[in-house]
Parts: C-alpha cells; sequence; structure tokens
C-alpha cells in the first residue's frame, strides 16, 4: 500500500485482510480489509455496486461473529425477491445497513452467528460487510 492505494491490487481480492504501516504514529501497524479492488490487471470495473437502498446510518459498527464453519466459505447467490438486508449484527432487530437486490452476489468466509435457530452469515458485498440471515442464499 502506497499513499493509501494498493499498488498491485491483482494479488487482492475483496474481503481479504491486509497488515499495513499507518500514518498515526501511535499505531504504526494497522490490520484492515480489502473493500473495493478498482484495478485489476490493468482493467478499471465498470461500475460499482447500486444498492437498492442507501445506508440507514453509517456510524454503525459492524458486530464480531460469534462462530466459524469452513464450509460457509464461499460466494452466494442472493434469493429474496425484495431484496435482502444486510445489517449490522445478527438478527431481524440490528440497523439494516443497506438492501442487496435479489441475484447479487455476496462473499461469506465463513463466519456466522445463530440467532433462535437461524444462521446469519457475515458477508461482504462490494464495500459493504454485515449480516445477513442465510436461509436467503444460494451457493
Amino acid at each position: 500500500i502506497s499513499n493509501g492505494h494498493i499498488t498491485n491490487p491483482s494479488v487482492l481480492k475483496v474481503g481479504d485482510a491486509i497488515l499495513f504501516v499507518g500514518s498515526d504514529p501511535s499505531r504504526p501497524l494497522q490490520i484492515g480489509h480489502v473493500e473495493f479492488v478498482y484495478e485489476i490487471n490493468g482493467k478499471v470495473p465498470s461500475s460499482k455496486p447500486n444498492p437498492s437502498s442507501t445506508p440507514s446510518n453509517t456510524s454503525n459498527k459492524v458486530e464480531s461473529a460469534r462462530s466459524y464453519n469452513k464450509s460457509f466459505n464461499g460466494k452466494y447467490k442472493v434469493v429474496a425477491n425484495g431484496g435482502l438486508n444486510l445489517r449490522s449484527g445478527a438478527g431481524t432487530n440490528k440497523p439494516k445497513l443497506i438492501t442487496i437486490p435479489n441475484g447479487k452476489i455476496v462473499t461469506c468466509y465463513g463466519y456466522y452467528t445463530t440467532v433462535n435457530g437461524s444462521k446469519w452469515y457475515l458477508v461482504v458485498y462490494w464495500s459493504y460487510t454485515g449480516y445477513v440471515m442465510s436461509s436467503y442464499l444460494k451457493k
């Protein structure tokens, strides 16, 4: 990373964890994740996502997942006619961040939280990270 930009984006994908030297002297090493790869093999993607709604409150912090299962890793298609709410935590009572349109692809890295018997996957959709109910996803 140089001046906040990834110098070799072809080796990274959205959701990858990165360790980098920050500009804050009190925190010389920082951990982050790739939110959007602007250039892959010299080509810029044609467009960013167009969520069906805007974030309700961008200051919502996403909760940590309580469980991990390697078999949940992968890409999933949203199968929800009205779209699928991406939330800051597991459960319908948690704040909605955006609505992901039906048919769009999300990535799960195996992290999830179970609430009242339902699995909520922690997923990445473009630059957004949050929870969705797994029953509305198809691998």
